[in-house]
């Protein structure tokens, strides 16, 4: 019966980029086919959208790409705040019109609360902008505005802070989907889990199809899906250095055809478990010629007693 080989023990061991390439050759090469099995669709999509998510964490940067620009919006705030805050301060103290310098010196306050605003963190600040815009679109005060000619100034103002808080939340967000999809091990797991889900489908709807089409398209998808793990199990077992058993049969083969070396037979073997342990036999010492043997006399030796 036609079933579809997974081994899920060689899935985790692939690498993070080997198993983007398996997961994305049979997405290519299964799609054409999944099309005349509709019973397939939902699964395949669901491992479609798990290999999506683990592709995103390759083409995500270290960094969020919104920094820049927001870094940029920052900077353009800064300067647009000195720029009126700058035309308030000179003209309450050098004014020669007696209306713009009243207008300043009454608008003067309302920046002296607000000074350190564009030394203030990004959410801070962006606060500290909105209440003084607030403050400056107040009828008296957008008169007084007017009449220090920096209407235009306010409005950009107020615009690029707008701007700035649309794009850091944006980037939150961002940063708040990615950490909820999970790290790459993470997603990588899930996806695995996904195509383990979607190859348990495949066998299941293979035993239970009675459309020839459909039968067909699901041994072309078995087949397909087969070759690609058989292939990147050859990439594993030779990673780790796991012979195939294939080769395993090779080498006994060749154990077994190889002629013995016996140009120089080695000596026999000494028996080591029984040693020889009888008690040699001692020859009495030989008599040389010409040595004259020992008299006993008597009167040398008396006996005891005497």
């Amino acid at each position: 019966m036609d079933e579809i080989k997974i081994q899920t023990t060689v899935l985790h061991r692939l690498t993070y980029g080997e198993l983007f390439q398996l997961c994305l050759s049979i997405s290519n090469s299964t799609t054409v086919h999944i099309v005349n099995v509709p019973r397939l669709q939902s699964r395949f999509n669901a491992y479609k959208a798990a290999f999506v998510i683990f592709d995103n964490s390759f083409k995500r940067p270290l960094g969020a790409p919104e920094t820049e620009e927001i870094k940029g919006l920052d900077t353009k705030r800064k300067y647009v705040f000195i720029l009126i805050d700058d035309a308030v301060r000179k003209n309450a103290h050098y004014a020669v019109i007696a209306e713009v310098e009243a207008a300043a010196k009454a608008l003067l306050p309302v920046f002296e609360n607000f000074a350190g605003t564009p030394q203030i963190e990004y959410e801070g600040e962006t606060a500290a902008i909105i209440n003084l815009i607030q403050e400056l679109e107040k009828t008296e005060n957008a008169a007084r505005i007017a009449r220090l000619g920096q209407t235009e100034n306010v409005a950009v103002f107020k615009q690029l802070n707008l701007d700035f808080q649309s794009l850091y939340e944006a980037r939150l967000k961002n940063r708040y989907d990615f950490k909820q999809e999970g790290n790459t091990r993470q997603r990588s797991r899930n996806l695995i889990d996904e195509f383990v889900k979607l190859c348990r489908t495949i066998d299941g709807l293979m035993l239970s199809a009675s459309d020839p089409a459909e039968i067909t398209a699901l041994k072309e998808i078995i087949s397909m899906i087969n070759a690609l793990i058989e292939q990147y199990t050859i990439i594993v077992h030779r990673r780790l250095g796991v012979k195939s058993s294939k080769k395993k049969e090779d080498d006994k083969k060749d154990d077994a055809t190889q002629t013995p070396d016996t140009t120089n037979p080695p000596p026999p073997p000494t028996d080591q478990q029984n040693p020889d342990t009888t008690n040699p036999t001692v020859k009495p010492p030989t008599q040389q010629p010409g040595d004259i043997p020992h008299h006993l006399d008597p009167n040398e030796h008396p006996s005891m007693g005497e």
